[in-house]
């Protein structure tokens, strides 16, 4: 599937982030970049999913926007406690962790979730207001 070499290339870029001093934070600074890229990322995998040709004569009656999916993805992803707990950390621990194909995999996995998760709540809207005829 290309969403998961698009989250490893994701993953590894912030891997290169040179580490500052050890101080622990809230959130490094690593992390609030990850989260910036993964929700930069996002309108591109809804949109991929959406283009899909056996969902554009319902799609096209009524337009899911990829914005709404990707805003209630970010809610989702944000609000998982093991995620958020694992970029309260400092900034050498966080660029380790983001090296490692655990993470990569746990991160695609709850993007996924999430878009999956948004995007069935637009299909139901969808769904509720076309005609199957």
């Amino acid at each position: 599937m290309k969403f998961n070499t698009r989250l490893r290339v994701l993953a590894l870029t912030f891997a290169a982030v040179p580490a500052g001093p050890a101080a622990i934070a809230q959130e490094p600074p690593s992390a609030q970049m990850l989260m910036q890229k993964l929700a930069a990322a996002c309108p591109k995998m809804v949109e991929d999913l959406l283009a899909g040709p056996e969902l554009i004569a319902t799609t096209q009656l009524r337009p899911i926007g990829a914005a709404t999916v990707c805003a209630c993805t970010m809610r989702k992803v944000e609000s998982q406690p093991a995620f958020a707990a694992s970029l309260k950390v400092d900034e050498p621990t966080f660029v380790k962790r983001l090296q490692s194909e655990r993470y990569q995999s746990y991160l695609f996995t709850a993007m996924l979730s999430g878009v999956f998760g948004c995007l069935s709540i637009e299909l139901d809207a969808t769904l509720e207001k076309v005609s199957p005829e």
